[in-house]
């Protein structure tokens, strides 16, 4: 069974992160949805690993057919996700409501994630009944998993698209259905079934392009082109001569829009003469048409995505592929932020940028971001960018999320100006900023600026009208503390945002501020509690392999947002960081399986090697405590080697979990993986939703610390 194990933790990783790079899509690349979709499929997962008879051993037919049904679900789950918004009758370019996002989400991935965990289950117990242990099952699929992760890069990094990937996933699993064990009777409808479907996953997979170009016009009608990247679906679509450019479903600019002239104008006009000037994003979307009618003699545009690019100029109009290839500009692809290390000085720098809903996002949204601009400013130089809000209302949500990038705008620049509307433009420097509309209105002219938007009366309505005095003392008496790369607090407040188009009436009832949690009481709660359990048997089992799953999890996502702070966001990056992980996670259990197996935990010793592992968590949140607060941590190679140890330890107090079931192996295995699974879906929503926004990353990974230190107190 060892080989169906390690494809069922190759096909389980790999799906799953199929279907959510869809879900994403489908819900307009909202990325708090990956945090809701993890914990669905995990507690989907949780489900299979806990259902059925616990003391019959399942046939090899039975686990294979398990194989063939996850073959058939999963291109159909894609197919659902690229078309859910039809089936829910979804007006074009709404979200659904909640209701049904969160059942169409259920859709998706509940029926991958049971008949993976289900065939977990019975491959652990058939694996269990050959001699071994739960822990070596355990080490198998994790494996396997790792490898999957490291093909969801691969596969990605090579050009493939996600329907593409998706029947390669399919194929493995029905292959797995058709893999003859050793010494195992074959059903035959059970072979036949996989072979059928095999020979159809096969024809999926040369028609796969005309398949995907479909499956996109159910959305985009008139899509001209469609392409995954590493950072999301770029497509655009042309009508009558006008285009239109999706990232991830949700519309980022159309040929006919005004917003670029609005952004460019108003920010550069506060410069007496920008030569030097850098745009962090939106070279595609119009913005360096713009800027050049104000005459610089260097654009450097520096575009994270190249994807994008690539997609851009082969369909869009000649004026934006023109301005691309203009002799002042420079394309550079790169992430911004390392971009910024070692860059020169600049006149005028301007971001554009995606909502903070995000690590990737949030991190152009920090002090540190912020600060770094302004240290590649020439004396006069003004940084620019922009912010959604609100026209006239500003729920207290919103007011927080923007008077916490307000405050970190504020460190960083001695004066800040904020020019309100559906998006505010945001504008800072370390001199006075121009508040009286003459001279921008004079430099406007001299320039002779041709724009359909933007003139004299407009400039003077923007700078004179009410609500400017009234934003800037909203956002400057707003008791928000700073974004941060180390304290995200612009997290809980999107995503208070998110919910408030579906809950109104409720959203100005959430608690929002700065307040301050003390993790020590915590501490001395859980503690006692588990003091007190540690006598019941199965619920110190249990417990146990809750919280291997739930500080592994947490610690690997304190981990991969501490990269995407210091390195950002790139899949690739993040496939290798998720091997590295899961690298652990195969190494961990075999581990503490060869310390029982010469005797280790016998007798008084063995509760050495289950403390000695809870240490290990604790050491491992304390040091990513400091690295965090010295910012000594963010590098591939030592976030991954960190994974590894985190993935280790995880897997190992997983296994020592079930050394006090050697006797049953197979009867443990549901209450086990189930109680692992449940663990593993708390902790990164606990991390990314709750704790990490309002703690902040440091004190996380204390609370983490302290939590493997009262994890000690059940062994």
């Amino acid at each position: 069974m060892a080989i169906e194990l390690f494809i069922l933790g190759l096909i389980t990783m790999l799906g799953q992160v199929v279907l959510m790079r869809e879900l994403i899509v489908a819900f307009f690349g909202v990325e708090l949805i990956y945090i809701l979709a993890m914990g669905m499929w995990l507690l989907g997962s949780a489900a299979g690993a806990g259902i059925g008879r616990r003391r019959n051993v399942p046939s090899a037919s039975a686990v294979k057919g398990l194989f063939v049904v996850f073959s058939l679900f999963l291109p159909l789950l894609v197919a659902f996700c690229r078309g859910l918004r039809l089936l829910f009758s979804a007006v074009p370019g709404a979200y659904l409501p909640f209701g049904q996002q969160m059942l169409a989400m259920g859709l998706a991935l509940l029926p991958a994630a049971l008949v993976s965990g289900l065939i977990f289950q019975w491959a652990a117990r058939r694996y269990a009944a050959g001699g071994r242990t739960l822990a070596a099952a355990y080490a198998v699929e994790s494996a396997g998993a790792m490898v999957g992760g490291a093909a969801a890069t691969g596969l990605l990094f090579l050009g493939l698209q996600n329907l593409t990937i998706a029947v390669l996933c399919a194929l493995a699993a029905a292959g797995a259905a058709m893999f003859p064990g050793h010494g195992e009777r074959r059903s035959r409808i059970v072979s036949a079934a996989a072979l059928i479907g095999a020979a159809a996953l096969i024809a999926a997979w040369a028609a796969a392009a005309p398949l995907d170009r479909a499956m996109t016009a159910w959305n985009q009608p008139s899509a001209v082109t469609s392409a995954d990247s590493a950072y999301g679906r770029i497509t655009i679509t042309e009508e009558a001569g006008r285009f239109a450019l999706f990232e991830n479903g949700a519309l980022v600019f159309e040929t006919e829009g005004t917003e670029a002239e609005s952004f460019v104008h108003l920010a550069a006009l506060q410069h007496p003469a920008p030569k030097k000037i850098l745009l962090i994003g939106g070279g595609v979307s119009g913005h360096l048409i713009e800027i050049r009618k104000h005459r610089p003699d260097r654009i450097d545009y520096v575009e994270i995505n190249p994807v994008l690019l690539d997609q851009a100029q082969s369909v869009l109009p000649a004026a934006l592929v023109d301005s691309l290839a203009a002799k002042e500009v420079r394309v550079i692809v790169d992430d911004p932020r390392r971009f910024l290390e070692q860059a020169p000085d600049y006149d005028l720098i301007l971001a554009v940028v995606p909502e903070p809903l995000s690590g990737q996002s949030n991190r152009f949204f920090t002090r540190e971001f912020y600060r770094a601009c302004a240290r590649r400013l020439a004396p006069d130089g003004v940084f620019a960018f922009q912010l959604a809000a609100a026209e006239n209302l500003w729920p207290r949500p919103l007011i927080f999320r923007n008077g916490s990038v307000y405050r970190a705008l504020s460190d960083a620049f001695s004066d800040v100006l904020v020019l309100p509307g559906t998006v505010s433009t945001f504008t800072a420097a370390d001199r006075p900023l121009q508040r009286q509309p003459e001279p921008l209105i004079r430099r406007f002219k001299e320039r002779g600026i041709d724009a359909r938007l933007v003139s004299p009366a407009y400039i003077r309505y923007q700078l004179t009208n009410d609500r400017t005095r009234q934003i800037a003392a909203l956002l400057a008496g707003a008791d928000a503390p700073a974004n941060t790369d180390r304290r995200p607090i612009c997290y809980p407040y999107s995503l208070m945002i998110w919910l408030s188009r579906f809950f109104p009436e409720m959203i100005n009832k959430l608690a929002v501020g700065g307040g301050a949690f003390r993790v020590w009481p915590v501490f001395f709660v859980v503690a006692l509690v588990f003091f007190a359990c540690r006598k019941t048997f199965r619920v110190r089992q249990a417990l146990l392999a809750f919280f291997a799953g739930f500080l592994g999890m947490i610690l690997e996502t304190l981990l991969i947002l501490q990269y995407q702070v210091k390195s950002g966001i790139l899949y690739q990056d993040i496939g290798l960081l998720l091997t590295a992980f899961m690298a652990g996670m195969a190494s961990g259990a075999p581990a503490m399986i060869r310390a029982a197996r010469q005797g280790m935990i016998g007798g008084r010793l063995r509760p050495v090697l289950g403390r000695l592992t809870a240490a290990g968590f604790v050491l491992l949140g304390l040091l990513l405590f400091a690295g965090v607060r010295a910012g000594a941590l963010g590098g591939l190679f030592s976030v991954g080697v960190l994974l590894f140890l985190c993935g280790f330890l995880g897997s190992a107090l997983f296994a020592f979990a079930g050394i006090d079931a050697t006797a049953d192996q197979q009867g443990a295995v549901p209450r086990l993986l189930a109680s692992d699974l449940l663990g593993g879906c708390a902790g990164p929503a606990a991390a990314s939703l709750a704790v990490t926004p309002f703690l902040g990353m440091d004190q996380t990974a204390l609370l983490s610390a302290l939590l493997a230190a009262a994890v000690g107190l059940l062994i």
